[in-house]
């Protein structure tokens, strides 16, 4: 298992509860992930993936996914919070777009 590393770009819509904020919080604090300076929802880290290209995507989108829907729900307070990302992953080829909803 090797370790790549990772950028995370995303959106978090605002909600009127605060919820959004809290989550991005969450987002930034999250352990073993780290911000980029002056960019407040940008974040790097590494990710253990093994396999070949196509399995190593799969495998950074389905964790990341799940850590972002544990944040979420975690910050979720009245209504639902949708997270819309970009990863770009080291070696792995273009971005992955994906949505999360908690």
């Amino acid at each position: 298992m090797s370790q790549h590393d990772f950028q995370l770009t995303y959106s978090i819509p605002e909600t009127l509860d605060g919820s959004s904020a809290t989550a991005r919080d969450k987002m930034r604090e999250y352990h073993g992930w780290d911000t980029v300076v002056n960019i407040d929802t940008t974040l790097t880290g590494q990710l253990p993936l093994q396999g070949i290209i196509i399995e190593k995507r799969k495998q950074a989108e389905r964790e990341v996914k799940k850590i972002i829907k544990d944040l979420l729900e975690q910050s979720r307070k009245n209504n639902a919070l949708t997270l819309h990302a970009s990863l770009m992953v080291c070696g792995l080829g273009e971005h992955i777009r994906f949505d999360v909803s908690a």
